[in-house]
């Protein structure tokens, strides 16, 4: 299991954002929810094998996710090839 968090995803104003008491006590946004999140586990669960990955310069946008990295190989495994082209600026595997 890997949890994706985008960096950028720290809008505690978004508009598909909960608010609700219950959401807002969890933390203000869902990067700092996320983080909160896997803490818990990790705490709850020492002998965890679950990732978590901070995508670099991605907010609440699930194509930055996936097209990232980190996003590629939690699709398709660590082992994947990555290639960066230059002529779309991002990334793909083989």
């Amino acid at each position: 299991m890997t949890y994706l968090l985008g960096e950028r995803d720290c809008d505690s104003l978004h508009p598909a954002l909960d608010r609700s008491c219950t959401a807002n006590a969890q933390r203000p946004h869902r990067l700092a929810r996320g983080n909160a999140y896997v803490a818990y586990l990790r705490a709850r669960h020492p002998n965890l094998k679950h990732r978590l990955r901070i995508v670099p310069d991605a907010g609440h946008d699930g194509q930055a996710m996936f097209a990232s990295d980190a996003g590629v190989r939690a699709l398709f495994g660590d082992d994947v090839r990555l290639v960066r082209s230059i002529a779309a600026g991002g990334s793909s595997a083989r």
